[in-house]
Formats: C-alpha cells, structure tokens, sequence
C-alpha cells in the first residue's frame, strides 16, 4: 500500500513537472492534477502490461521505440477522461510522457532499492 502511494505522489509531480515543461500540457486545479497522477498509476499499472503484450510484435519490429507511443496515448487517454486536465495534441501528450517516464523512472529506483 505504501508503495502505491508513493508512485502515486510521483505521478503528480512527474506530470506537474511535464504540464510546466511542454506547451500543451495543461490543468485547471490541483484536484486535476492529483487525478490525473491517481489515473497514471493505475494505468501504468493495469493497462500497460495488458497493451505491452498485445503490442509486442510491433515493439519488437521498432526495437521498442513503439512503447513509447503507448505511453503516449495512455498519457492522452487519461488526458482526455480527466475533466480539467487537457493535452491538446498528440505531440504535446508524447512529450508529456516522455516527461512522466523519465522523472517517474528516475523516482521509482529510489523506491526500489529501499525495497531491496
């Protein structure tokens, strides 16, 4: 339990962070923002794996590059079902993902090696 709220907390920050970096990436209220981190977790948790095995072939054909269009339209899905939280593109949500992967993977091996 504690772990997931800990990647939750940096889901907010690693799209706070993206929403002030990339133009496009924006939000109305913190509240917005907080569901939008709440949205990420459960998606890079749920549905990720689910589309990563689905999509594998094609990852497979572009040496992994196709995972990072996945992130990005997860990140524009989740965009889009949050009321308050816009990406106006699809550049703007693949910029905004790289933001969220590379922060929230940055983060996540700190919260891993305190596991180990």
């Amino acid at each position: 339990m504690k772990n997931i709220i800990l990647r939750t907390l940096i889901f907010i920050g690693a799209v706070y962070l993206a929403s002030r970096i990339v133009s496009g990436v924006s939000y109305d209220g913190w509240q917005a923002l907080v569901l939008m981190g709440v949205v990420l977790t459960f998606a890079h948790g749920l549905i990720k794996p689910i589309i990563k095995i689905i999509t594998l072939p094609i990852t497979l054909l572009t040496f992994g590059l196709f995972s990072l269009v996945i992130n990005a339209g997860l990140f524009w899905f989740a965009g889009s079902v949050i009321s308050g939280f816009f990406v106006t593109t699809f550049i703007a949500a693949f910029w905004g993902s790289l933001v969220v992967s590379v922060v929230s993977g940055l983060l996540s091996t700190f919260i891993d090696r305190e596991e180990n």
